[in-house]
């Protein structure tokens, strides 16, 4: 432990539990006894930003979805990136990125203690190369990000596993899915959010190993139901309502797909929901978590241990605080993003493959003792991609540590006006969406880059009928011409084969927007990351109470919403 580790847990032993004032937006936000325990353990200063802040502060930095075209700055090659070509930095196509034909260490150079450590890293940030795409161990999947070991998929995000999958998030071990957003070991869906073991559903949302349920919430063991909520292990389901296969049969075959869609999209703003979508959890608040312990406001994710304020990780993930899409073993990691299998990090990005005691680097591989350091593979020992013997690192750590306390810069993340990104092309704006006046105000940048905006037609009309497209020269004509979205946009688009081949066996409609409108609308079926104090909405007889239910909780259904937002208790008795 250096003198600067030994000076912070000074400052957090004298700590009390308190409110603090975010610098940035200027709220108030608590510091709890937990929040100071586990800074102890992570050796870092009271966190100065709110979590909101915090959390859209990390994800301006990380575009998970905008690709485009441009080219290979070592060996002319076209390339797919998520870096648009007006960017000034060098993108090196992953495969000579990770080889051994360039020296990331030509980029080093000195600590100037005169100078904002933030700042000189920013300065080798911009100079560094990064590779094209966080791509791995893919087949035919060129159109991914943030993705390793899938097979024939278009446009997936943070996917791993996945084969003949086509514009999604979060798609792990699954097949033949379309348009779908966070589901594990799912087959032939389309539009689903949050699914487990899923096969054949269309619109099913917070669903668990369901066969043929279509337009419906929340069901367990499920199939051939359709328009329900809340079921468990029921078959023949029309509205909550036990039917007939005849009846059922009838009744999909009489109603229009866009029809079913509008009802469902209407029902759902008055169902009975739980409160939470908590499962197996010890002392836990958040959303859409599972065996997890000491939890707190986590979202997205299972196995949380002894963690706070983390989003999107990976199990297990332990001992953490501010994070987002980490885990896989993570510990021990503070205000990081996107960093698996690793240990012991303060302010990185993209760390991966068991790097350890890391704190200010970026897209590095298999580092460990290392410090301000950009575009690594294999090294110890560094500093601003300076190779130090392992004395001088930690001295020279030390004084830039101790430096950084009495600048304010320690524990917090890359500066935002310095991220790569235009906050319309990151996370950050699926979350906290913002105005470009907006974002510019609040010190992000802005991209107007748009590979589309010079195309004006001609536009392709697509048939209603989605069967007309089983003639090959219909089909022929869809996938050669471009499709303008409905919505005020107008954003061009196609259809490809695969996608197509989908919609015939699944007698879907051609889609007539965007992929960016539907990824943005299905975003929408999702909680905000955000929690409410409230009381369980339950006025009905024999459920234990007289009158309105008096249990509290936290939710992320804000009170404004019309939703009946329950406890477990209460939603486990209207649970069919």
């Amino acid at each position: 432990m250096d003198q600067a580790d030994q000076l912070i847990l000074e400052q957090l032993e004298r700590k009390k539990p308190s409110i603090k004032q975010c610098r940035v937006c200027r709220d108030e936000f608590d510091i709890s006894a937990d929040d100071l325990s586990l800074l102890k353990k992570l050796i870092v200063p009271v966190p100065t930003e709110c979590p909101e802040c915090n959390h859209r502060h990390r994800l301006c930095w990380r575009n998970e979805r905008n690709l485009y075209k441009r080219k290979c700055d070592a060996t002319g090659k076209d390339i797919i990136s998520n870096y648009s070509p007006d960017k000034p930095y060098k993108i090196y196509d992953k495969d000579y990125w990770y080889s051994d034909q360039w020296d990331p260490m030509v980029f080093g150079r000195d600590y100037d203690p005169g100078v904002s450590f933030l700042e000189q890293l920013n300065d080798l940030m911009s100079e560094a190369p990064y590779p094209n795409l966080m791509w791995s161990n893919s087949e035919n999947s060129d159109y991914t990000n943030h993705a390793a070991d899938n097979k024939n998929c278009y446009m997936i995000s943070t996917a791993g596993g996945a084969e003949d999958c086509y514009f999604g998030k979060g798609i792990i071990y699954s097949k033949n899915c379309v348009d779908c957003f966070k589901i594990e070991k799912c087959e032939d869906c389309y539009e689903c959010v949050f699914g487990v073991g899923n096969n054949s559903c269309k619109y099913l949302v917070n669903s668990r190993n369901c066969y043929n349920c279509h337009f419906s919430d929340n069901l367990t063991g499920c199939r051939d139901c359709i328009l329900s909520n809340n079921l468990r292990n029921k078959q023949y389901c029309i509205r909550n309502k036990q039917v007939t296969k005849e009846e059922f049969d009838t009744f999909v075959a009489e109603n229009s797909f866009e029809k079913l869609k509008s009802e469902f999209l209407a029902n759902r703003k008055e169902r009975v929901v739980k409160f939470a979508e908590i499962t197996n959890c010890e002392n836990s608040t958040g959303n859409y978590i599972g065996n997890s312990k000491n939890g707190y406001m986590c979202f997205g994710g299972d196995e949380y241990v002894d963690c706070r304020y983390c989003w999107d990780g990976n199990a297990p993930l332990l001992d953490s605080y501010y994070l987002y899409s980490s885990g896989w073993g993570a510990q021990l990691q503070y205000n990081s993003a996107g960093c698996a299998r690793s240990y012991k990090l303060i302010g990185c990005n993209l760390l991966f493959t068991n790097s350890r005691d890391c704190s200010y680097c970026h897209f590095c591989n298999t580092t460990n003792n290392c410090f301000g350091c950009v575009s690594l593979t294999n090294k110890e020992y560094c500093i601003l991609n300076k190779q130090y013997s392992p004395g001088e690192y930690e001295k020279l750590v030390e004084q830039i540590k101790l430096n950084m306390l009495d600048t304010g810069e320690y524990g917090e993340y890359f500066l935002i006006g310095n991220s790569h990104y235009g906050y319309n092309e990151t996370i950050a704006q699926e979350f906290f969406p913002l105005s470009k006046e907006e974002a510019l105000k609040q010190g992000f940048k802005w991209s107007d880059y748009d590979p589309d905006s010079g195309y004006d037609g001609p536009w392709y009309e697509p048939n209603s009928d989605v069967n007309y497209y089983k003639d090959e020269s219909h089909s022929g004509d869809l996938l050669q011409g471009v499709l303008r979205c409905i919505v005020v946009t107008g954003r061009p688009y196609r259809i490809i084969g695969p996608e197509l081949a989908f919609y015939l066996k699944h007698n879907i409609p051609i889609p007539k927007k965007s992929p960016d409108q539907r990824h943005e609308e299905r975003f929408g079926l999702v909680n905000p990351y955000q929690l409410w104090h409230r009381q369980c909405m339950c006025e009905e007889v024999g459920h234990g109470h007289e009158g309105r239910c008096r249990v509290e909780f936290e939710t992320s259904y804000a009170p404004e919403r019309s939703e009946k937002v329950y406890c477990e208790g209460c939603y486990q008795k209207v649970v069919l």
